[in-house]
């Protein structure tokens, strides 16, 4: 299935990305919340920065999570009609 594999080793400090921050942010709201349903930590995350912009908040539904393989494997694997 794979010919090759690259598996990299990186070093402390290696992430200055600026999601770094926004995993600051979420991480912050996270100790004080009380939270009881999965729709709940969509908010939270949601309400978590407005500026620049608010984080969008894509909720899955749960017949596309339990389909996992037909909406990320098949369509990489699909017989072609050539």
């Amino acid at each position: 299935m794979f010919k090759r594999f690259t598996h990299l080793f990186t070093i402390r400090g290696h992430s200055f990305l600026s999601n770094d921050q926004d995993f600051s942010l979420i991480a912050k709201k996270k100790r004080t919340a009380f939270v009881q349903t999965p729709n709940q930590w969509d908010d939270i995350i949601a309400s978590c920065t407005v500026h620049p912009k608010p984080f969008e908040v894509k909720r899955v539904h749960t017949p596309d999570f339990l389909n996992i393989i037909m909406a990320t494997v098949e369509p990489y694997f699909s017989q072609s009609s050539s």
